[in-house]
């Protein structure tokens, strides 16, 4: 009987995966668009005039996740899908951060407190990402290693 290696364990077919990608760089596409219009459209959101200076931070992990998606549907290997997560975190940690110190919100029309909701759902992002990024190095030393 053999054991199956750490970076293979519950990992999903390559056509299944090579759709989500597709799909992710969908999405992203998707997403990018509506960043880059929200404030042109007249819709009553939260969203003060602050939002435009995220915005480049906010493409960034956009761009990055259209990308590294399009590599992963081309090179499929485990150590690049690793390396992707990481840029990918790193890049989410950044516009999370930025959007934590410019907080282009404002919800004082609104009763309850959105403010703490929104700060602390960025703080925990923020800090699951750390923490995910860190996991996702010592992965990646252990494929490396092991090679």
């Amino acid at each position: 009987m053999t054991s199956a290696s750490s970076s293979q364990v519950n990992l999903a077919p390559s056509g299944v995966r090579r759709s989500g990608y597709v799909a992710t760089i969908a999405v992203c596409a998707g997403l990018l668009y509506l960043v880059n219009n929200l404030l042109e459209w007249d819709a009553a959101t939260p969203l003060t005039v602050d939002f435009e200076a995220i915005v480049p931070a906010l493409n960034a992990p956009l761009i990055a996740g259209f990308v590294v998606n399009a590599i992963w549907l081309l090179y499929d290997a485990a150590w690049i899908r690793s390396v992707g997560r990481i840029i990918l975190n790193l890049t989410v940690i950044g516009a999370s951060a930025l959007t934590l110190k410019v907080f282009p919100f404002d919800f004082a029309t609104y009763s309850f407190n959105w403010d703490a909701v929104v700060t602390f759902a960025l703080l925990a992002l923020i800090f699951a990402l750390v923490v995910a990024t860190i996991v996702e190095i010592v992965r990646l030393g252990g494929m490396l290693v092991n090679s």
